[in-house]
């Protein structure tokens, strides 16, 4: 070994135990000097990248793994690392490519596998997620991560059987996977199957005792059970955990409020937001219970600026998702709907129960006489009774059936107008609302407008950027419905169709709509044309069957 190199394995050997404990600084240092005495120095090239993401320095990390790519095209590892570094920067096609490469260096190379499978699901790609998985199951079939990365992947996608399967696969291979058990838990929720969700997590407790999230949504499906006592227990319980969580905070709002215990939720809803202002979560509960005591003042101070915060949010997200897919350019299709086109209200609709069975039909019969222009669609499955499916088409609604599925991508069927080029303009309703002559002469303004969407909000309560049953466009403005919804990973509650609309639409329409609001003054909405009288209903009011 000549001096030089003697120096540099001396140096290098420095930089691994400056590595090792963690001193960041003097391990970067001593990698940087040995570099510099040789350029092409893989391990110090590669570790340099490691330490330099320790730092959060992603860009200088990622240039010292193409540095070391250059050095070995053809190790696997470095490949993988670069891949880390893309994928830790936004960069998600680049990580793509680097971890295809990692596995074109080594077939069997299992994190690479994951790691890919998470950032095609991340872009909305579970179809290639899960072929990935396939591939990596044929080199290590009892490997619970891929079963676990599988099962996420399936329960986006809406397969809920499937993913349920996948998780089984994993807890089989992993009995202690508390992750696994959490999520097959959600997926039994999906599924309005409570009673074995609220196993799934208890069981992921037994395994991780401390977790305040797993305790959390514990209390929130006791809550859905009706179990308020043990709910709010559960609640308190996560709280005790982490004393300084705001999201603790709004949980055990959210079961007082359910109690009736008003006040109480009112506080935890307060102390929420003193630890995290913008908790969107929070102002949402604070801003219903309000309400619920009467303070319609500072339930409105509260909206206002749940509204505001969602719609600065929704575009900041919207400009991360445009940079990491390539896309956001503007949309410029005709501005009025083609004429002789259908004008369509979309409903979604599935079981049988009354509330939403008999809306339909009434819903059928008040639209035909408020809006003698529009005809009424029902995206149905074959969980509907017939009978209720014939009333419908003898009353002149049309019927699309859907393939029969479980979770809440059930909720946003009725959106699937939007693809749909024989209509021109579409409002999409609830089954549990009904029409009346205000929200006609709102439509009849929007109509007039040449706005190409239209968003109603009639209660001090409505502060979502769009309720998911009052809103309504003009087809050919929006891209892929029905792909933008396979693609959302979001559907994981009642109100995710609400949460995809916020999320994923508002942003492309948001200079394009025409809004009615009642209560708040804000994005550029305006009042309705008409004002309620005393005692009617707002429009979206909910009406239900004993």
């Amino acid at each position: 070994m000549s001096l030089q190199e003697k120096r540099v394995a001396d140096i290098f050997t420095r930089a691994l135990v400056h590595h090792q404990s963690e001193r960041w600084e003097e391990a970067a240092a001593a990698y940087r000097h040995v570099l510099r005495l040789e350029p092409r120095h893989l391990a110090a090239c590669c570790n340099l990248g490691a330490v330099l993401r320790q730092q959060g320095n992603v860009e200088e990390a990622i240039s010292c793994f193409r540095n070391a790519v250059s050095i070995c095209p053809d190790d696997a590892d470095t490949h993988f690392n670069l891949g880390n570094a893309l994928k830790a920067r936004g960069n998600w096609d680049e990580a793509i490519a680097a971890y295809r490469q990692a596995l074109a260096c080594k077939k069997d190379f299992i994190d690479a596998y994951c790691n890919l499978g998470i950032v095609l699901n991340e872009q909305g790609r579970q179809d290639e997620a899960v072929a990935v998985y396939q591939q990596a199951l044929r080199y290590n079939p009892t490997h619970a991560d891929i079963h676990f990365l599988m099962g996420n992947a399936m329960q986006i996608q809406g397969k809920l059987d499937l993913a349920i399967a996948s998780y089984g696969k994993a807890l089989v291979n992993k009995p202690d996977y508390a992750e696994a058990q959490f999520n097959l838990g959600t997926a039994k929720q999906a599924q309005d199957k409570w009673e074995e969700a609220v196993a799934s997590y208890r069981n992921a407790l037994a395994i991780k005792p401390d977790s305040a999230h797993f305790r959390s949504t514990l209390a929130t499906a006791l809550l859905e059970q009706g179990r308020v006592g043990e709910a709010v227990a559960c609640s308190r319980q996560a709280l005790e955990i982490e004393p300084d969580s705001a999201q603790a905070y709004c949980n055990l709002g959210a079961v007082l409020q359910a109690q009736g215990l008003l006040e109480e939720a009112i506080e935890s809803y307060e102390s929420a937001l003193r630890l995290e202002p913008d908790l969107i979560q929070a102002l949402n509960g604070l801003n219903n219970t309000l309400c619920a005591v009467g303070s319609q003042g500072k339930a409105l101070t509260v909206g206002r600026k749940a509204l505001l915060l969602k719609d600065k949010r929704a575009l900041e997200d919207r400009k991360i998702l445009c940079r990491k897919e390539g896309s956001g350019r503007p949309i410029r299709p005709p501005p009025v709907p083609v004429a002789g086109k259908a004008w369509i209200i979309s409903f979604s609709l599935w079981g049988d129960r009354e509330t939403y069975n008999r809306g339909a039909i009434e819903n059928v019969l008040l639209y035909q006489k408020i809006f003698p222009d529009w005809q009424c669609r029902f995206y149905c499955d074959e969980t509907v009774p017939p009978a209720t499916i014939n009333a419908l088409t003898e009353n002149g609604a049309e019927i699309v059936m859907m393939a029969a599925e479980s979770g809440y991508r059930r909720y946003a069927w009725r959106f699937l107008v939007a693809d749909d080029t024989s209509v021109g303009r579409y409002l999409c309703r609830d089954c549990d609302s009904r029409p009346s002559p205000r929200e006609s002469a709102a439509i009849g303004e929007w109509v007039s407008s040449g706005k190409p969407f239209h968003v109603i909000r009639d209660h001090p309560q409505h502060v979502d950027l769009m309720l998911a049953g009052l809103w309504g466009g003009t087809v050919g403005w929006l891209p892929d419905m029905a792909s933008l919804i396979q693609k959302y990973a979001g559907f994981r509650d009642r109100f995710s169709d609400q949460n995809f609309l916020g999320n994923i639409i508002w942003p492309i329409i948001r200079g394009n709509v025409l809004i009615h609001d009642s209560y708040y003054d804000v994005l550029g909405s305006r009042r309705f044309p008409v004002e309620r009288e005393k005692d009617e209903p707002h429009v979206g009011a909910c009406f239900r069957f004993a």
